[in-house]
This record gives C-alpha cells, structure tokens and sequence, in this order.
C-alpha cells in the first residue's frame, strides 16, 4: 500500500488570507461611514477606524469643491461651492490666505451645498488666494482640502482721480477766503500737500502762521508760503468717496505780507498732489 502523502499549509497561504482581510477592512471601513474615498485628493483625511487616504481630486466626491476659476479683488465675490456628497451632516470650515471669507463656517446635510464668497481688497497686491475647507462628523471623520484660484484685478484699475471745489466765499478786505473741496471719484484719496499756481487777483503769497485749514485738519506748518510754492501738509487728508472738506484760507496777501487782498469776484488756482503720485489741479472762483 503507498504512503498516503498529506499537504500542510504553509506560510504562503495565510499571507493570501491576511491581505485579502487588510484589503476588505480598507474598503468596508469608509463605506460604513456612508463616504466614497475614491475620487477626491486630500491634504489629511482619518476615519474612525485610523484609516489614512490620500485619492483623487474630482467633485463627486465627499467634498464636493467647485472652484471658482478666479475671484475679482476690490470686491466679493464667489470663491468655491461646497456640496456635502456623504450620507451623513458635516461640519465644514473655510480660511483663506488672503481677504476676508464672510461666511466661513456651516453645517451641510447630505446633498446640501455652501456658495463661499471671498473679499480680496485691491491693496492686497496678489494673483492668487489660496484656500483650506475642513470637514468633520463628529469623532467619525475628518478632512482637509487645499485648493487655489487666480485673483482678477482689472476691477482695481483706478480712474484718474477727481476733486472739485464749491461752496466758495470770500471775507473781503481782511482777506479770507473759504471754499469745499469734494472727492468726486470711486475711489478714496488722500492729499498730502498743496501748490498755489494762479490768480487773477493781485495775492501772491498766504500769510499768517497755521492759515490753511479745514475741518478735517488740513493744515501746513505755521508760516507764510507764496504762490509756487509746494507745500507738504502736517496732516494728510484722506477722502473717501464722495466726501468733502471745508477749507479756510486767511489770508490772501500781496508780497510783503501787506495789504491784505480781497477775493470777492477773483479766482485762484492750486495743485494738489495726491499719496499716489497723481496732481489734481482745481480752481476756486469767489462770487461778486
């Protein structure tokens, strides 16, 4: 009778076995948690079973990420749409690196979305932002996203500045004159100093110390200047949009300081220059 020869299972077999039970944990713990994981690139995403993934980026998948091909600096605009694709709530996070992010924070049910809108001022002088959306459930899940966009600045060419005067009124024979300055642009500006270029009047110089002012401190150094003579301002004045200031000149002199000159029915002309390098010229006309 032949020996009857019995086959015993070697290392090899249960290596088979212990991967295929690997394999299977890594599929079955995601899908427990309702998530598919196939699809979507993460900076970091945990399960609850320890699980660590790093997949591809598609908008089907647990972060739904529709990305804004740009956002335009100078005001708000939409950064990225969230759809939550899991089966379960998340809470979702937003930050990004530059601007302002006014809705930052929600809690998505299954298939609900979040428009993300971003503010990029104009100052803030970059061609990209990038952005961060965490999502958590719980102790169950979570995940971190890191996506880019170009920041569109064509909204941030500014317009040549203007500034025009009004409300203009002259003292008389002490030599005052008052008149508004109003910024007429969309954007704010901000003067720093002053040049009276022209009159038709017989002034040629402003005397007495601190006589340029406003009431918003639009002041120079105490002391008379003459006409064509720049004059940086010890306050710079800002003006928003739209705003005016009231300014008070006294007093309109002819050389020497004396006599004093009366404006009424006169005009006098100026350069203001401007924190951005332009020159803004206005002429004030003083009413008979």
């Amino acid at each position: 009778m032949g020996r009857r020869r019995s086959r015993s299972r070697g290392s090899g077999d249960r290596s088979i076995w212990i991967v295929l039970g690997v394999v299977l944990l890594l599929v079955t713990a995601p899908v427990g948690l309702g998530l598919d994981t196939s699809t979507e690139a993460f900076t970091s995403l945990s399960a609850d079973r320890g699980s660590s993934l790093n997949v591809a980026d598609d908008t089907g998948g647990i972060f739904g990420l529709d990305v804004a091909p740009s956002v335009a600096a100078g005001t708000t605009d939409r950064l990225v749409t969230i759809t939550n694709n899991a089966g379960q709530p998340i809470d979702f996070t937003v930050a990004a690196s530059t601007g302002t992010v006014p809705n930052s924070h929600a809690t998505l049910q299954p298939n609900e979305s979040l428009l993300v809108s971003v503010d990029v001022a104009c100052s803030a002088n970059t061609d990209t932002v990038s952005f961060t959306v965490e999502g958590t459930a719980g102790d169950r899940f979570s995940g971190r996203m890191t996506r880019s966009t170009t920041v569109d600045t064509s909204n941030c060419r500014r317009e040549p500045a203007s500034i025009t005067s009004g409300g203009a009124l002259a003292g008389g024979s002490n030599g005052k004159g008052t008149f508004s300055l109003q910024n007429t642009g969309t954007a704010s500006l901000t003067i720093v100093a002053i040049n009276f270029t022209d009159t038709n009047s017989s002034a040629t110089t402003i005397s007495s110390p601190g006589d340029l002012t406003s009431n918003r401190s639009l002041e120079y150094s105490d002391g008379a200047f003459s006409f064509g003579t720049k004059l940086d301002l010890t306050t710079n004045q800002t003006l928003a949009s739209g705003e005016t200031v009231e300014v008070t000149v006294d007093k309109f002199r002819k050389q020497g300081r004396s006599p004093n000159v009366d404006m009424t029915g006169k005009y006098v002309e100026f350069v203001l220059s401007l924190s951005s390098g332009e020159q803004v010229t206005v002429r004030v006309t003083f009413p008979p």
